[in-house]
């Protein structure tokens, strides 16, 4: 195992799963791939999982159920969303919802997830995007947003939340709805706006009208464990090139009530 970690669910000392590393044999029928294998954890060693997609992200709220998300490949375009589930005995494929372009002439067409997130209550999301190689036209389609929502039984498309789910962080909020670097999308829907903490001062020591260009960006957001409360890392920054641009290392807390 020694490829990048992509993913971790912990649940026990004797019982964690990585998505890393390459599996030893694939399984008949199917290529090596690094990125088609998990590695568990019982205790004494580890043992290469192989994996019937391929995956990005993995969460759950067991040993016996734990979700992994990513892509597997199209039949029209290059690849669809893939979630996969973990019983305690094998791994199995579930079906999602396909995303077409209704633009036949975009090139590279596909879909995948790359965010699960399992509440302690059962709650499971995943997010992703539906993209395509961008050519030189001023015309071509905005990227499509992926929130899917696992209702017991299968997945299903939710109403995106207005932010671009492939370039945030996104967390439980605790009660089965999402947060994301700028808002909160809670079970019932609804979408809260999330207010940007104060501006701090610049290079003068004091926050100047240049300074009020700042923006906050989050490179990671976790849930306290048992709680409303979600905490973030990432750095405020004013932007641009000039003697007057700076970057400041913040950690945030944001309560989803």
């Amino acid at each position: 195992m020694t490829d990048k970690v992509k993913g971790a669910a912990v649940f026990a000392p004797d019982d964690v799963w990585l998505l890393a590393g390459k599996q030893r044999r694939p399984p008949p029928g199917r290529r090596l791939d690094s990125e088609q294998a998990a590695w568990h954890w019982d205790g004494s060693r580890w043992t290469s999982v192989p994996l019937p997609a391929q995956a990005e992200a993995i969460d759950g709220r067991s040993g016996d159920d734990i979700w992994a998300v990513g892509n597997a490949p199209d039949d029209v375009e290059l690849t669809k969303p893939a979630a996969l589930h973990y019983d305690g005995h094998n791994w199995r494929l579930t079906e999602s919802p396909r995303y077409r372009f209704t633009d036949p002439s975009l090139h590279e067409p596909q879909a995948g997830l790359d965010e699960v997130l399992v509440s302690e209550t059962g709650g499971v999301w995943a997010t992703g995007q539906h993209t395509f190689s961008r050519g030189d036209e001023g015309n071509e389609p905005d990227d499509e947003a992926i929130p899917l929502r696992w209702n017991g039984s299968r997945w299903v498309k939710e109403a995106a939340p207005g932010v671009a789910l492939c370039c945030v962080p996104v967390a439980s909020d605790g009660a089965e709805g999402l947060v994301f670097g700028e808002a909160q999308r809670t079970a019932e829907g609804k979408v809260i706006g999330i207010g940007r903490p104060p501006y701090l001062p610049g290079k003068t020591g004091k926050v100047t009208d240049a300074d009020r260009r700042q923006r906050l960006l989050l490179h990671e957001i976790e849930r306290v464990p048992g709680t409303r409360q979600v905490w973030g890392v990432g750095y405020i920054g004013s932007g641009g090139a000039d003697e007057k641009n700076f970057h400041h290392g913040v950690v945030v807390t944001y309560g989803s009530f």
